[in-house]
């Protein structure tokens, strides 16, 4: 390599899906993306924010879990946080579902939730979570609520 030449790592696409829900009162997966079939995706941040009404109520379990099926929901949008480059982002991801994907619930990893505050996981680097060929993860909702509660998520990726 000639002297004063560095190399970078090209950084890949990063992009994000994120939405508004209500909980119901089932445990629920909020969303779903598909990784890709031959390159890795790192998961880099997801948030969850609950806007509840009582102070006492319980927190609510979320995780991020490994899903072996689709179910039924509505596509989504992502969206790329490479703002002023024409890029468009190939991980697909699905929301709003009306049958619940098959999971394996093996949740990797897991937050409790107080339905009045929010929170955000952003992973320490090199301590990513990695979608490896075309497996799915979700954002599921792992306690029931005893009344929906209104809420957003955000999922933020690296393909």
């Amino acid at each position: 390599m000639p002297h004063g030449v560095e190399l970078k790592k090209m950084g890949g696409i990063k992009a994000q899906i994120g939405n508004r829900f209500a909980t119901g009162t089932a445990i629920k997966t909020f969303l779903q993306i598909l990784g890709l079939a031959n390159r890795r995706v790192t998961v880099g941040e997801v948030g969850i924010g609950l806007e509840g009404v009582s102070n006492t109520a319980v927190p609510l379990d979320f995780g991020l879990i490994d899903q072996t099926g689709a179910g039924t929901a509505s596509a989504s949008t992502e969206e790329t946080l490479d703002r002023g480059e024409p890029l468009t982002p190939q991980v697909v991801g699905q929301e709003n579902f009306t049958v619940e994907p098959t999971s394996d619930d093996n949740f990797f990893p897991r937050w409790a939730i107080h339905p009045q505050t929010h929170h955000v996981y952003a992973p320490v680097p090199g301590f990513e979570i990695i979608i490896s060929g075309a497996l799915r993860i979700g954002l599921k909702a792992i306690t029931a609520p005893g009344a929906s509660i209104n809420g957003s998520y955000y999922l933020q990726w690296e393909e």
